[in-house]
């Protein structure tokens, strides 16, 4: 008999959904509390027939068979709800937020699966506040004075790429950003990306599309910084359960 649990730590939460059929059915005992009904908002009818595979729900109304996922977040999705749930779980605990970089490491997705995953469970329980700040606001550091580009030849500061007073291979050692990760992210030879990096090198800069795509690169790994302390496992589940 599945009932709602109070996970104190990801160990806790990973050992009890060791399986793919639990997940399903903590998903529906949370959504469903009062017994399946149909997920497609032309008929919401709730006398529905649950197929013996513990999968396939079927509407006596409109016919029409689905999942526990249909009408959530995980819907059309591959990855195993195990996954989703660490993930929530890893997101919702994190008081500055998880970048992509280190939610792929924890859960083992790809950078790009956990990018996804992360910002769609962000937006889902509208952690993306795009409200102005008011008061006083404190910043650890800020770039002033524009794009390097855009500035007189007099003022520029050599080997920026464009990223204000450091530059590309100093950001890079500020923040201990393995080099050779970024060039597998970036396509590209190891010994090329070092070379185009190299504040030395002038002859080989980086194009204006792979900047572009470096400073993607880093703003992601610098990861969302939002407070989201206070919202539980079962809180964001149970929300992320409808669109």
């Amino acid at each position: 008999m599945i009932q709602l649990q109070k996970f104190k730590t990801l160990i806790d939460l990973l050992s009890y959904f060791n399986d793919e059929q639990i997940c399903r059915d903590y998903l529906e005992l949370l959504r469903w509390a009062n017994g399946p009904t149909c997920p497609y908002k032309d008929c919401q009818h709730n006398k529905v027939f649950k197929f013996s595979n513990g999968k396939t729900f079927k509407c006596d109304k409109c016919k029409r068979q689905f999942s526990i996922k249909v009408g959530t977040i995980f819907e059309d999705s591959k990855i195993p709800l195990k996954k989703w749930y660490a993930a929530i779980y890893l997101i919702t605990s994190h008081k500055k937020g998880i970048s992509s970089i280190q939610l792929s490491k924890d859960i083992g997705v790809t950078q790009k699966t956990a990018w996804y995953m992360n910002h769609r469970v962000r937006h889902s329980l509208g952690l993306d506040n795009d409200e102005k700040l008011t008061g006083v606001i404190e910043a650890d550091e800020t770039f002033i004075g524009g794009k390097e580009i855009n500035k007189h030849e007099s003022k520029k500061t050599k080997g920026t790429q464009g990223l204000g007073q450091l530059t590309l291979s100093q950001l890079i050692d500020k923040h201990n950003i393995n080099k050779a990760h970024l060039a597998f992210k970036m396509n590209m030879p190891s010994g090329t990306f070092k070379n185009k990096l190299s504040e030395k090198q002038t002859a080989y800069r980086f194009t204006e599309s792979e900047e572009d795509k470096l400073k993607e690169i880093l703003r992601d790994m610098a990861a969302d910084i939002e407070v989201v302390a206070g919202i539980s496992f079962n809180s964001a589940l149970a929300k992320l359960s409808s669109k």
